[in-house]
């Protein structure tokens, strides 16, 4: 059995639809599931439809022609694509009614777009000869708490989804089901947070034993660097859970953060597909690294951070400094990304501002805190046991364009290292980190 995941940039038109078919029906025999996002920028006009209905405006007409435009164009039945839109509106008239958007609210109407994609694709599949069958994930057992808009999956899930997945396969049923998406315990459906689909998709594989989960994306695979801001960025051929888990957090957008862990925790192989060219081989994440002769496979860069420096002299010996200040940055919920420390100093970077004066405030009383606002996080994968191999070459690098380093951290995971530098300089040297760490030795003989 495989997970084959498309997201919304793959499934954007009556074309696009059309192509993944072929794709699902040329995987047949390997028992697909598909996991789906919603079509196109379907979300995005959802969340528009629902801020106008606050304002006492509800209408879907955009909503509905579009879904019915592709129906027409598929030459499917618009009757169960019908159904759902009904079913929405109902939903946004109450909302213009009390003219307030609930968690819940807001949840349940930003999940008809994964509701309608799997419609449309699951009929579109019928009609092509394959048994398929549109699947609300909750209705499956994915089940979560009760946080909107970023609810977590529990762990009960497993078992029914395992069950629920391996009665349809059996069957001869080709399951589409809604990513993003999942329902509470009371039976109100839940949303993953944004891009939540891929890790519905790890959860599905970890479930069910996947061979193999599929994130089907419009590129060729996990890149060396954001290709769009780095030229010649190349497509990794395979990476490790942890290299691909750091790389998704530290700034590579074609991975939801999350989604490794669950694919992880039980071993199932990741591929990073291209639905554009699907002979290509993608990026396989799995257990195992490729053998590398370099250090660094990939260059990835976290924008727009806040890096906060915390000095206190009177703490010199004394015990208990870094619980004391972490005890302040957990009271005011606020999440720290990365983190260097001496004996009376610790240097931190966080991924937003708020709270923060409020934490210069609370450890202001025993501490000199200094916030240097708009840094970037130059994130290096797959430095292994250590970064001096390669750490003397970027420093050199970052010398060369006068780019200054304000921290260097590197990975307790041991496949890391992230050196901090400004967002305004940053782009002096990306490219030539790069070619000189990464294309350059790719392209060079090797030595006998």
């Amino acid at each position: 059995m495989i997970i084959m995941k498309f997201g919304g940039a793959t499934l954007q038109s009556a074309k696009h639809l059309t192509h993944v078919a072929q794709l699902i029906q040329q995987r047949q025999h390997r028992q697909p599931v598909v996991v789906v996002s919603a079509i196109g920028e379907t979300t995005n006009t959802l969340e528009e439809a629902s801020s106008r209905a606050v304002a006492g405006n509800c209408d879907i007409e955009a909503i509905t022609a579009f879904h019915r435009s592709i129906c027409d164009q598929l030459t499917i039945d618009v009757t169960p694509v019908n159904a759902l839109l009904t079913a929405l509106e109902r939903i946004l008239r109450g909302v213009s009614l009390v003219g307030e958007l609930s968690p819940r609210s807001y949840d349940s109407i930003v999940s008809y777009g994964e509701q309608l994609s799997a419609t449309i694709l699951a009929s579109l599949l019928h009609i092509q000869g394959m048994e398929a069958r549109p699947c609300h994930s909750g209705d499956l057992g994915l089940i979560t708490d009760g946080c909107h808009r970023n609810a977590k999956i529990l762990d009960s899930s497993y078992v029914q989804l395992n069950a629920s997945l391996a009665q349809l396969t059996a069957a001869g049923i080709i399951p589409v089901v809604t990513g993003f998406i999942g329902r509470s315990s009371d039976g109100a459906t839940t949303t993953l947070g944004r891009n939540g689909s891929d890790l519905s998709a790890a959860i599905l594989g970890a479930a069910v034993g996947a061979e193999e989960v599929q994130l089907w994306k419009d590129v060729a695979g996990i890149m060396t660097a954001d290709p769009r801001r780095v030229q010649g960025a190349l497509p990794i051929e395979r990476l490790s859970f942890d290299e691909a888990s750091e790389m998704a957090y530290f700034g590579a957008k074609i991975l939801h953060p999350s989604c490794i862990v669950p694919a992880m925790q039980a071993s199932v192989p990741v591929r990073v597909c291209c639905v554009r060219e699907p002979h290509l081989p993608g990026t396989a994440i799995s257990k195992e690294s490729s053998a590398a002769s370099r250090a660094v496979k990939a260059i990835h860069t976290k924008n727009e951070q806040v890096m906060v420096d915390i000095t206190s002299t009177r703490m010199l010996g004394q015990a208990g400094f870094l619980g004391r200040v972490f005890s302040i940055f957990a009271e005011l919920d606020i999440s720290v990304d990365v983190i260097a420390t001496s004996e009376v100093s610790i240097s931190l970077t966080l991924d937003s501002d708020s709270h923060i004066s409020d934490l210069r405030d609370r450890l202001g009383q025993f501490a000199c805190v200094e916030i240097e606002p708009e840094v970037t996080i130059v994130n290096f994968i797959g430095c292994h046991q250590s970064p001096s191999n390669f750490l003397s070459e970027a420093l050199e690098i970052f010398r060369d364009h006068d780019v200054d380093v304000l921290m260097i951290s590197h990975g307790a995971s041991k496949v890391n290292t992230n050196v901090i530098v400004r967002d305004s300089e940053i782009m002096r040297c990306l490219q030539q980190l790069h070619d000189g760490m990464i294309v350059n030795l790719r392209t060079a003989p090797q030595q006998n």
